[in-house]
């Protein structure tokens, strides 16, 4: 027995116009993704530096203790 395949021609559908192409978005919209990256990226730039900054401190209370 051979197996039958049939084709059916596809449903057209209707072309629907997207409200982000009728309207496009605003400013504030496209703004608002680089500027919340650039935010996140100076406070973690900012708490390695702290955090670094107190590293180094710690490192020279520790030889000024155990090599005076």
């Amino acid at each position: 027995m051979k197996t039958q395949v049939a084709v059916v021609p596809a449903k057209v559908l209707p072309i629907i116009a997207l409200p982000a192409l009728i309207d496009p978005p605003s400013y504030l919209h496209r703004a608002w993704p680089p500027t919340v990256l650039a935010i996140a990226l100076i406070i973690n730039a900012a708490w390695i530096g702290w955090l670094g900054y107190w590293t180094f401190k710690l490192g020279e209370l520790g030889a000024m203790v155990f090599y005076n």
